[in-house]
């Protein structure tokens, strides 16, 4: 039997080491911990809700979509009437309405005062749109 070099010894524990400081070095960054606490999120398409949640349009609560339905809507977006989407609006970041609440209504379910400002999520009453929505595990 041969006995490998010096040389073919040295090439062979280099090479080790390196692929050894590879997997260290560049596995060190991944996630090893528990997530599951981490909410789930998906998108949603629906249909217009009418006069079944009276609450998005009322005003400029951050708890309608908790209410509702169950999650934290991330972002949204609201299909116009001619079949065009808006963009995405987030819930606190940009989606105060141009339209305000000029009188009150009866709600149920949140106060509707007059002369208050309302979030674009108003429009869901009466047009289609998409959330992304994340809720607990």
């Amino acid at each position: 039997m041969k006995i490998p070099s010096k040389s073919c010894y040295l090439w062979c524990c280099v090479s080790i080491l390196t692929v050894t400081c590879f997997l260290v070095t560049n596995a060190i960054d991944l996630v090893i911990y528990n997530t599951s606490t981490q909410p789930k999120c998906k998108e949603v398409e629906r249909k217009a809700v009418y006069g079944k949640e009276c609450g998005w349009y009322a005003g400029l609560y951050r708890d309608v979509d908790q209410f509702y339905l169950k999650g934290r809507i991330a972002a949204y977006k609201i299909q116009w009437f001619n079949g065009g989407w808006s963009g995405w609006f987030v819930p606190g970041v940009n989606d105060i309405d141009i339209k305000f609440n000029i009188q009150g209504a009866d709600c149920k379910d949140f106060k509707i005062l007059p002369n208050t400002m309302r979030r674009w999520w108003s429009y869901f009453y009466d047009h289609t749109h998409k959330y992304v929505i994340c809720k607990d595990s």
